[in-house]
């Protein structure tokens, strides 16, 4: 008979959580388990990547108003009318929905959440003490009713014992997946949207929801002063609030044929094949997906050492570059360094592409296998 599993989130719009799942989805053997995907919104840019023998549940009638109340309600008949072994659950809300209905599946079920996100960094972004304190708590009570935790980075890990004194040996590591397969192909295929540049200068790219957290307006910041020495272009890929915020920044230095925000794609992969190196300027992470993408495209990656993630990819001046948090000077002293040298970029790409290899599905699809066997 096979094993049940469910994987819970709100929706599959763009970004590393659902790609995350999307990625199990694939490469879990489904010879060996039953999977299913239950959604809050039945909708985003990856569904249609799902595979065809994922069993889609629709929770969506489970949300609006008295929302908690709902989710509750919603996991509960879930689990009755399909009667899983397991339940995933990842993001910070499938999460907490998933561990309020906990006193009420406990004993159908095992509980399983994965945290994706930097908690400490994210509460302390909260406008109000008071519910920054109120937060806190409820984390540190609901969450020890999870029969497990996946963090997905060790940096995660460490928080959640340090910080919110959670048991060490009720969390396990285990790092997001890339497909080194589906990316090698991307690599080959036509680019989207650098292709419209012809006579491409060296190009430097990033990614990420346009949010306050990725610091892009750092990263445009260096790259005025990367022109300064190099005749580069830089792509901004993602979308988000602070769109118009960055268009002016560029307006303002005069970079607009120069810094590129395309919005969201699903040819990120052959994007930054295509590119020179790619940057980050981020500010915290949980693990920086992104990242090991690029690495497996073949390109160098210069990064800021923010926490959690880029230290625990990357081996400084092995297998990329990391600078200081907020230190534009020193992201645009190390940008200009690479676009400078040929000779180390390949050096940096084929040592960063040999790393990228030890995040594969396929290595991480073993790794849920082991948890959800250890765990029923």
């Amino acid at each position: 008979m096979l094993t049940h599993v469910i994987f819970l989130i709100d929706s599959m719009v763009g970004g590393g959580a659902e790609r995350a799942v999307v990625e199990m989805l694939r490469h879990l053997d489904h010879t060996r388990y039953r999977l299913s995907l239950a959604l809050f919104r039945n909708d985003g840019d990856y569904m249609d990547l799902i595979p065809s023998y994922v069993t889609i549940i629709d929770l969506s009638r489970y949300t609006g108003r008295s929302n908690i109340i709902k989710r509750i309600n919603g996991i509960r008949k879930m689990v009755a009318d399909n009667n899983p072994d397991i339940i995933i659950a990842g993001l910070e809300s499938p999460n907490l929905s998933l561990l309020r209905a906990a006193p009420f599946i406990r004993g159908y079920c095992r509980i399983v959440i994965t945290e994706h996100n930097n908690l400490s960094m994210r509460l302390k972004k909260s406008r109000s003490e008071l519910m920054k304190k109120a937060k806190s708590i409820e984390i540190q009570a609901l969450y020890r009713l999870a029969d497990r935790i996946i963090a997905v980075s060790d940096g995660i890990k460490t928080d959640l014992v340090h910080n919110f004194s959670l048991p060490d040996q009720l969390i396990s590591v285990i790092h997001n997946p890339i497909d080194i397969e589906k990316i090698k192909l991307a690599g080959i295929s036509s680019p989207e949207i650098s292709g419209n540049y012809p006579n491409k200068p060296l190009t430097i790219i990033s990614a990420g929801r346009l949010v306050p957290q990725k610091a892009f307006h750092e990263l445009i910041k260096a790259f005025e002063k990367v022109r300064e020495h190099v005749p580069a272009l830089l792509l901004i890929f993602g979308e988000g609030p602070l769109r118009t915020e960055l268009e002016q920044q560029v307006r303002s230095l005069n970079l607009e044929k120069y810094v590129k925000l395309p919005g969201f794609t699903n040819n990120l992969w052959s994007e930054m094949a295509k590119a020179t190196i790619y940057a980050s300027s981020s500010h915290w992470e949980g693990f920086h997906l992104t990242l090991t993408e690029a690495m497996a495209c073949g390109i160098p990656v210069v990064a800021t050492d923010c926490d959690y993630g880029p230290r625990e990819i990357i081996t400084h001046g092995k297998n990329g570059l990391v600078t200081p948090v907020g230190d534009v000077e020193a992201l645009a002293k190390q940008i200009i360094e690479l676009l400078c040298s040929d000779k180390r970029r390949r050096k940096l790409a084929n040592e960063g592409l040999t790393r990228s290899y030890d995040f594969d599905s396929r290595v991480i699809a073993k790794k849920y296998s082991e948890l959800i066997e250890a765990v029923l």
